[in-house]
């Protein structure tokens, strides 16, 4: 478990742990997903804050 804490900018826009950040933000993304299908513009949205999201994941992971 990281112990770091970040600041992201989320759909909830407040400090969290990355871990927690990341499958906070996977969940919100299979529920835009469900209401607004792939390609509508806030799912590739929330998919790019899931990407960033997953690179500082994997930055802090590497050590």
């Amino acid at each position: 478990m990281i112990g770091y804490y970040i600041e992201v900018m989320t759909s909830m826009d407040i400090r969290c742990n990355v871990r927690e950040c990341l499958e906070r933000e996977r969940n919100y993304l299979y529920q835009l997903v469900d209401t607004y299908g792939l390609l509508h513009p806030v799912v590739v949205k929330q998919s790019q804050i899931l990407d960033e999201i997953i690179n500082i994941y994997n930055k802090e992971t590497e050590n």
